[in-house]
């Protein structure tokens, strides 16, 4: 079932306090199958006041295969590490996150 990824600092099971922004992570880790990949978790990163916010899906796959699959099903998405823009003050882009790979889109 769902389990706490982030470490959290004892306020709330599912947040971390990291300097000016709320990170809440949720993660499942047998895995649920969405377009070819193995989604494992869903995440969020919170500016506290002002400033970006992240939405973040995690898979189980290498960055190369995300981006493969991904982009057959039409993301248009650059290479793993840089961002595209969507829209002025959007962008999404995946990352190695760990042993697995994070979609993130981010609002700024």
């Amino acid at each position: 079932m769902l389990a706490e990824l982030a470490a959290g600092n004892g306020r709330s099971p599912f947040a971390a306090w990291t300097g000016h922004a709320i990170e809440r992570r949720l993660h499942d880790w047998e895995g649920v199958a969405w377009r070819g990949l193995t989604l494992t978790g869903i995440g969020s990163l919170h500016g506290i006041e002002s400033g970006p916010s992240d939405f973040s899906l995690y898979f189980r796959e290498a960055p190369a295969t995300v981006l493969s699959r991904l982009n057959a099903h039409g993301y248009d998405l650059p290479a793993a590490g840089q961002e595209r823009g969507i829209d002025g003050a959007l962008s999404i882009g995946v990352h190695a996150d760990g042993e697995g790979t994070a979609l993130t889109c981010s609002f700024d």
